[in-house]
């Protein structure tokens, strides 16, 4: 920054005492921003307001945006003047916009009734210029905004344009590493503006994600809509990824609008933009030299033109509806995006303007941050309620969707904010309830906030609902909701990444299945708190769904009856884990110092046991949780299982059912559980059950009693089932599926789970030597891998993984035998789910070994089959396309190595090409591929980007030949043409090609075709008017009669041949080709083709038939045929050339006889 700048800035003041605030012009979650004017300047400023009591964001995040506003000086980027702490709060001092943002007006255009388009293309080509500059600016400088959209585009009263919200921005060059540039890979943006590369986290992102968003802007100021706003988040990212870039015909659809006034011009401009490839984007300079940017004007016209269109102060700052989510934060914003919003940052009623301005300039009240108010208006239920209790309540209503199927929608209910009114206003408005039922749930809320019950609940019947009897039945919730407050004890946090995910997930997503949350969630089901009286002893039946269950979970359910072990570990691990929690929480717990583990026992005859030292259970939760299977919801199950006709068989229906506890009846005739809670002074109970009629329950002290917190399974083992209790096969079960479990388990005193999770480490601190020997675990290969990928997603999709490409000698006996599947585990948090997969790996990538990790996978019970859902296949299309970068990179630093690995995978990279539906998906594996080419030395190997870059000025084709050898591609005659015009020839030497290129199609926009194809377009036949002409016509017809309408269907004379005598030309040459490689048994292959033979009248063999025919008839005869015959082999169609040697023999006969003629034959 110049000197002049510097002092420029320094003669601001730093004190809050030099400002006279005055009205909000902005306001966010924790911060406001206020126009104010600078009392010793006499200057109109913005200051904007960060509480950082109530902030979530680091002090390093705020920083870093200080800094990046303070090193940017340029007329199209906000200027900032100072920064300064008063209190709890930082002020930071900038250039007053007072016409807010592009944003604001948009949103007034469209409540205005303007449909159809709102800004002219004048004042778009205006704005998108100013944008750009300040863009270029950046960009030039190594900077990146990272959330550029029209929220983030101010307007001055003079017609200024500026760039503000430095908030997610960027620097592309790191401290100390001079001028170099490295792509960011953070996930940070708001989801409607961002580009594909930023939600993937492949290869990073540069500052041409910007150009993306710009042209997302350029849309959402065209249009009023930002492309898929109407969606929540993980859908925007999930369109995006999948879709084709947005157009204006596509919002067309969406809106249904009429955007037919914009030019061609404004459409290219936004199609350059929205590519997904980044490194077809331009950049910010070269995308202002756009024809489109002619249009532009100044700010003098935007003055006159865009400044009367902007919203008063009072309307820009109408605040949204919230929308009650899974907590009651999650706010669908005036732009059409979901935000989440903290109650505790919700602000009561401002207060009018006159007692605003009085009170944000005296000393008392100038540390609040007004933000926009909630409504005064108050019924009188509402003023009774908060008289006697204004903390809020967590609400609950469950009620059957349009679709029947029960939802839970959860909620916080603030007293000092909301009414039932407004609650079911919002709830109507979300589309969570038909509005019709409307003045019922607003009954229900009032009702149950009356009493305030703990864990009350209260059920009643709806105005609407769809009957499937006809009838409303209250059990089934049938016409009926049921509104309950729950405790929100019971309610783990959920971490901050998972949050958005999974109330959008829950709530809102209607066409999606449901995502499991975030596995601390599922530990609620198990209680905290007991909520059961407790009794000394007790005996209960099992009701009549859960003996049918216990059934299909002990008979059916599981393929492979070793996996209850795996169940009953992952719940100990389960109930570690929560204890855990409760320890980091400061809960006071029994026996706090003994250690988290798992104790594995089998005793060698007919019992096993499993110990761990987790939550335990008390009285109360060993009836819900191991007496009922599904509680209410088991017969309802069961019913739709009979519906479809597969009570058998569970699997289809009963992913959503948490019973792997009972797998343990697979293998065992009798169950018992010890188990003591983790609360001080808890008592240990034993509950015991055959699994057949009911189960026991009691108070113990027995020998077999924890004398400390947790849970002790026992089982005794049927007959059948007596392998499970021998020392090596629970430790072989334990380490094929629970090897990675976080917390150690024990057998006989020695711990199992030695081996780390590799895959859950950073991949820069992963040492080589840990990679070798986890590939060595995973292989029980003895050498160490060619290549290793290491890495880790958070966005879209949370994955962690690993992978290996072996070396040659364990591929070669992989590929040989054909393993019918990858060998790639997949895991969910360090649990084996399935051990070789295609589910999200392709099955042709079975040239790699590894690992995958995800707590984002959707899985069934017995966690054996994954349940469709469209996370499944993106988490396919990011792992491939991973996984082929990788091994990129890899071949473009060691050509050498790749060259050899090649030879062992080319056939699963063909076989890949061949089962990618999408285009893009095709090339990213064909850039894997490598051949031989025309211009480059024999056993010298290319690829297509190398080819792509050497491409002659003009070319449009790739070029490429399907031959034997070497010696065959140099010496075809199909390639004469193209070497003449100096074009480089790809050569392949797999028959494979032939079917893998026509499928590829294009590379690059290139289009790919064989060189037989290209000369059959370029045919230079001489015509038979001229003398010369019906000469060389009547020594073709000599040259039909001798082949025979079974071998050719004519012969022509073609000026395309110079070296060679003759060539084949068959329609679809190469299809032909194939497929008569693929029918071996066909003998005669020219009765399968319509071949012409075209003949070189230049060469001397062809003028030397031409005599001889006329004087030895025989022998021109046999050596005519023996010219098609070397045309056949040219053109690939001679499988075993065996056939011919008759005929040649024949022709070597006749010229041995004719030599001892001495005939001397002369071409004219």
């Amino acid at each position: 920054m110049a000197q002049s700048e510097s002092a420029s800035r320094s003669i601001w003041p730093n004190k809050k005492e030099s400002y006279c605030i005055e009205e909000v012009v902005g306001y966010g979650g924790t911060a406001s921003v206020q126009a104010a004017t600078c009392i010793p300047l006499n200057k109109r400023v913005a200051i904007k307001r960060i509480d950082l009591d109530q902030c979530t964001s680091s002090i390093e995040d705020i920083l870093k945006e200080v800094r990046m506003m303070s090193q940017c000086s340029h007329p199209n980027v906000i200027e900032y003047h100072t920064s300064f702490i008063h209190n709890q709060e930082l002020l930071l001092v900038m250039t007053l916009m007072g016409c807010g943002s592009l944003s604001d007006t948009l949103r007034h255009l469209r409540s205005s009734g303007h449909k159809n388009g709102l800004l002219s293309e004048d004042i778009l080509a205006t704005v998108l210029r100013y944008v750009l500059l300040g863009l270029d600016y950046f960009h030039s400088n190594s900077q990146i905004h990272r959330d550029l959209k029209a929220g983030n585009i101010l307007i001055g009263e003079s017609g200024a344009i500026r760039l503000a919200d430095f908030g997610v921005s960027s620097l592309l060059v790191n401290a100390g590493e001079a001028r170099k540039k490295r792509p960011r890979r953070t996930f940070v943006g708001t989801p409607c503006w961002m580009a594909p590369e930023v939600m993937e986290q492949i290869d990073g992102y540069d500052a041409k994600a910007d150009i993306w968003s710009l042209g997302i802007t350029a849309l959402e100021l065209a249009t009023g809509y930002a492309p898929y706003s109407k969606y929540p988040a993980v859908k925007i990212i999930l369109m995006t990824l999948e879709n084709e870039p947005p157009t204006l015909e596509m919002m067309q659809e969406i809106y249904e609008e009429d955007y037919k006034q914009f030019s061609k011009s404004f459409r290219k401009m936004v199609a350059s933009c929205l590519v997904k490839e980044p490194e077809k984007r331009p950049t910010a300079a070269e995308l202002l030299k756009h024809s489109f940017f002619k249009k532009a004007r100044d700010e003098e016209f935007l003055r006159e033109n865009l400044v009367p269109l902007a919203p008063s102060l009072s309307t820009r700052l109408k605040k949204p509806v919230r929308v009650p989510g899974a907590s009651g934060r999650l706010c669908r914003g005036p732009e059409g995006t979901w935000e989440w919003v903290d109650e505790s940052e919700e602000k009561n009623e401002e207060q009018k303007k006159g007692e605003t301005d009085t009170a944000m300039n005296t000393t008392n009240n100038s540390n609040n941050i007004p933000t926009h108010p909630a409504s005064k208006s108050q019924n009188p239920d509402q003023s009774s309620l908060n008289s006697i209790d204004t903390s809020p309540v967590n609400l609950n209503i469950r009620l059957r969707d349009s679709k029947n199927k029960l939802k839970d929608i959860k909620f916080t209910f603030n007293p000092k904010l909301d009414t039932p009114e407004k609650i079911s206003q919002e709830l109507v408005n979300a589309k969570l309830i038909d509005p019709r039922n409307s003045d019922t749930i607003t009954a229900g809320i009032s009702t149950i906030l009356k009493d305030r019950r703990k864990e009350g609940t209260i059920r009643f019947k709806l105005d609407y609902a769809i009957l499937p009897t006809g009838e409303p039945d209250e059990s089934e919730m049938y016409g009926y909701a049921q509104v309950s407050i729950f405790d929100p004890t019971r309610v783990l946090s959920i971490i901050s990444r998972h949050k958005l995910r999974y109330t959008l997930y829950n709530t809102y997503i209607n066409n999606y299945s449901q995502i499991p949350p975030y596995i601390p969630d599922l530990l609620t089901t198990k209680r905290m708190f007991s909520t059961k009286s407790e009794a000394s002893k007790s005996t209960n039946e099992f009701i009549a769904e859960t003996k049918q269950l216990l059934d299909i979970v002990a008979n059916s359910l599981y393929s492979d009856r070793e996996v209850f072990l795996r169940e009953l570990i992952s719940n100990s691990s389960d109930a570690l884990e929560k204890l855990r929690f409760l320890q980091v929480a400061g809960k006071e717990m029994e026996d706090p110092d003994i250690p988290l583990q798992i104790t594995i026992s089998p005793d060698g005859k007919n019992k096993l046991t499993i110990e761990d030292t987790g939550i335990g259970m008390d009285y109360g939760e060993m009836v819900e949780y191991l007496g009922t299977i599904a509680r209410s919801s088991s017969k309802t199950f069961l019913e739709e299982m009979e519906k479809r006709g597969e009570s058998k068989n569970a699997d289809s229906v009963i992913g959503r059912f948490g019973v792997g506890f009972y797998s343990s009846f697979m293998v065992a005739n009798l169950v018992e559980v010890y188990s003591k809670n983790w609360k001080t002074g808890s008592k240990c109970y034993h509950w015991s059950s055959t699994g057949v009629g009911g189960y026991n329950i009691e108070e113990t002290t027995s020998k077999h009693a924890n004398t400390s917190r947790g849970t002790k399974i026992i089982l005794h083992l049927k007959d059948t089932a007596d392998e499970f209790s021998s020392n090596t096969r629970i430790k072989s079960i334990i380490t094929k599926y629970s090897n990675f479990v976080q917390f150690p388990i024990y057998i006989s005193g020695k711990k199992i789970n030695i081996q780390d999770p590799i895959w859950l480490t950073d991949p820069k601190v992963t040492k080589t030597e840990d990679n070798k020997e986890f590939y060595k675990f995973l292989t029980g290969d003895t050498l160490s891998p060619l290549f290793t990928f290491h890495f880790r997603l958070d966005m879209p999709i949370s994955i962690n993984a690993v992978f290996y490409v072996p070396n040659i000698p364990y591929l070669a006996s992989t590929l040989q035998n054909r393993e019918p599947m990858p060998k790639v585990s997949l895991y969910s948090r360090r649990v084996l789910i399935q051990d070789q997969t295609t589910q999200i790996i392709p099955y042709w990538m079975r040239f790699v070994v590894g690992v995958v990790d995800s707590e984002d996978i959707p899985l069934n019970l017995s966690r054996e089959m994954l349940q469709n859902n469209p996370l499944l296949l993106r988490m396919k299309q990011i792992l491939t396309s991973r996984i082929i970068r990788a091994i990129e990179g890899e071949m473009e630093s060691n050509k050498t190595n790749y060259s050899m690995l090649f030879r062992a995978i080319g056939l699963s990279l063909r076989e890949g090409i061949m089962h990618i539906d999408d285009k893009r998906g095709r090339e990213e594996i064909a850039s894997l591929l490598m051949f031989e080419s025309s211009k480059r030395p024999e056993d010298t190997e290319i690829t297509l980007n190398d080819y792509f870059k050497n491409m002659r000025p003009l070319q449009e084709e790739i070029f490429y030949l399907v031959s034997p050898n070497r010696a065959g591609a140099d010496n075809s005659p199909y390639t004469e043409q193209l070497m003449e015009k100096d074009i480089e020839i790809l050569y392949s030497y797999s028959q494979h090609e032939d079917t893998i290129m026509p499928y590829l199609n294009e590379y690059k926009g290139k289009k790919i075709i064989s060189v037989e194809e290209y000369t059959n377009k370029n045919l230079n036949i001489v015509k038979s008017k001229s003398v010369e002409g019906k000469a060389l016509k009547e020594y073709t017809n000599w040259f039909e009669n001798i082949l025979g309408k079974a071998k050719v269907k004519k012969v022509e004379i073609s000026n395309n041949l110079k070296k060679h005598p003759s060539m084949l030309m068959i329609p679809d040459l190469t299809k032909t080709r194939q497929f008569l490689q693929n029918t071996p048994e066909i003998e005669n292959v020219w009765e399968y083709m319509s071949a012409t033979l075209h003949l070189n009248p230049n060469h001397d063999l062809i003028k030397k038939v031409n005599i001889l025919r006329k004087k030895e008839p025989k022998l021109a005869s046999l050596i005519a045929e023996q010219i098609y015959f070397n045309s056949l082999i040219a053109a690939g169609f001679v499988r075993d050339a065996r056939f011919i040697l008759p005929h040649l023999h024949e022709l070597l006969e006749k010229c041995i006889e004719d030599s001892t003629k001495s005939t001397i034959i002369t071409p004219d």
